[in-house]
């Protein structure tokens, strides 16, 4: 059935817009890290926190018009959210009794929105409906921050000391960077289709939470989508 799909579209006039429905995966970790001072036990403390956060699932919708039959400009919107738990550190100045001078807690909840929205030339060819293409172009991202869960540090010895100023921080960064990649898609018919694409987007954002020290993070990074097209 699919090949007499494809058979059928082969004579079919070539298309002058697309639309682009995919799902998104964003693959590899997304780490960093922070610091700043606390008053732990009536002490000044430098605490790092760090997080690294797990691949995500998300979209990418995107509207392509041909310039020639091997040309075409493409604008696309996509969005991972990354999720996952960060680790506190604490190295105290020295206390009384032998106590440890070393403390870690956890911090639950981190999380990283990525939006990004691409503007690309794309150079296609190929045979009947099955066609590849190469594609890059600039990219604007958008990144939505929670770095900090609430944390108790544990003392033995001591009662849990509660790091209420860790509460959760939002904040965020719009940067400017690029993107490459790869594209095959199958027309099933006059108006429908199927592709896949595997971009990498680089950009460095900086994220300034109250209180702490700036963060710089790598936004975009290996993304795959596979998905639907539809033909006007």
């Amino acid at each position: 059935m699919l090949a007499a799909l494809c058979h059928g579209s082969a004579g079919a006039e070539e298309p002058r817009l697309a639309l682009h429905a995919n799902v998104a995966f964003a693959a590899g970790e997304l780490s960093f890290g922070t610091t700043r001072t606390l008053s732990v036990l009536s002490r000044d403390v430098s605490v790092r926190a760090t997080y690294a956060l797990d691949t995500a699932l998300g979209f990418d919708l995107g509207l392509q018009l041909a310039l020639t039959s091997n040309v075409a400009l493409r604008a696309s919107f996509s969005r991972v959210t990354r999720e996952g738990n960060g680790v506190l550190h604490a190295e105290l100045p020295p206390l009384p009794f032998g106590l440890p001078r070393s403390l870690d807690a956890t911090l639950p909840d981190g999380r990283v929105e990525e939006s990004a929205g691409h503007l690309d030339l794309v150079l296609g060819g190929g045979a009947g409906p099955v066609r590849g293409s190469v594609f890059g172009g600039v990219t604007l991202f958008d990144l939505d921050a929670r770095l900090l869960g609430p944390a108790t540090i544990m003392v033995p010895g001591l009662p849990p000391i509660p790091i209420g100023t860790m509460a959760l921080l939002e904040t965020s960064d719009a940067t400017t960077g690029w993107n490459a990649g790869l594209g095959l898609d199958v027309r099933l018919s006059a108006h429908l289709g199927l592709g896949a694409f595997l971009r990498y987007a680089h950009a460095r954002a900086t994220l300034d939470p109250p209180g702490f020290d700036p963060i710089e993070v790598d936004a975009g990074g290996a993304h795959a989508a596979a998905g639907v097209r539809v033909y006007f």
